[in-house]
C-alpha cells in the first residue's frame, strides 16, 4: 500500500469525522513532515503561518511530549500566544489532538468542531482512520533515484527527448522510468506522480 486514492480515500473520512475542519502533519522531521493536510479555514491557516504559532500552539507542544489523544479543553500546556482562543474565532471551538508513533516518525492530527466535545466514539473513528494514514506514509517505500530523476526532468519542463538526451538513455527508458514511479506513486498520470512526489517532499 503506497499514496494515492487509498490515502486521499482515508483523509476523505476525515471530513465526516471533523465538520469544523482537520490539520495533520505526518512523519514529522526537522526538515519538516512528510506530508501535510489541512482543511482548517484559509484566514485562520493564513493567519496562523504568518505568525509561526506552531511553535507555542499548545496542540504540537502537546505532541512533542506525547502520544496518544486528548481534547483540547483538557490540554494542560502553555498558551502565550492565545492560539486555542484566536481558532475559537474561526470556529474551532472544540477539538481533538492525536500523536502516533516514536519522535523520529511522529504524526500529529487536530479535529475540530464548532458545535460540542468530540464523544469516545468519534474520537476512537479518527484515530482509527489516522493510525491507517501514519502507516501509509511512515512505512511506504520511496522512489529510486533513477525514477525521481527522470521526474525531476518532466517537472522542470524537459519533454521526453530533453531528458533522454540530458540523460544518455532512450527514450523508452526514460518512460519506463516514469512508468516505474506512477507505479510506485499509484498515480494515473505523470503530472499526478510529480503533484503525488511533491506532496511527499520527495521531490
Amino acid at each position: 500500500m503506497f499514496f494515492g486514492e487509498t490515502l486521499d480515500a482515508a483523509f476523505e473520512e476525515l471530513n465526516e469525522v471533523a465538520p469544523a475542519g482537520y490539520a495533520a502533519g505526518l512523519k514529522l522531521r526537522f526538515s519538516g513532515p512528510a506530508l501535510v493536510r489541512s482543511t482548517y479555514p484559509a484566514e485562520w491557516t493564513k493567519q496562523y503561518e504568518e505568525s509561526l504559532m506552531a511553535f507555542w500552539d499548545p496542540v504540537v507542544v502537546w505532541t512533542l511530549a506525547n502520544t496518544g489523544h486528548k481534547r483540547w479543553s483538557a490540554l494542560n500546556v502553555p498558551d502565550p500566544l492565545k492560539v486555542m482562543t484566536l481558532a475559537r474565532e474561526h470556529g474551532l471551538n472544540y477539538g481533538v489532538v492525536l500523536s502516533l508513533g516514536k519522535l523520529s516518525k511522529r504524526s500529529l492530527l487536530g479535529i475540530a468542531r464548532s458545535d460540542r466535545e468530540f464523544t469516545d466514539e468519534e474520537i476512537n473513528q479518527a484515530l482509527r482512520i489516522f493510525t491507517r494514514i501514519h502507516k501509509v506514509v511512515t512505512e511506504s517505500k520511496t522512489l529510486t533515484e533513477n525514477q525521481l530523476e527522470a521526474l525531476r526532468l518532466i517537472a522542470g519542463g524537459d519533454l521526453i527527448s530533453a531528458a533522454s538526451n540530458k540523460l544518455g538513455i532512450s527514450e523508452s527508458a526514460i518512460k519506463a522510468r516514469l512508468k516505474s514511479a506512477r507505479i510506485r506513486l499509484n498515480a494515473r498520470s505523470t503530472a499526478e506522480a510529480i503533484t503525488r512526489a511533491k506532496e511527499h517532499n520527495l521531490l
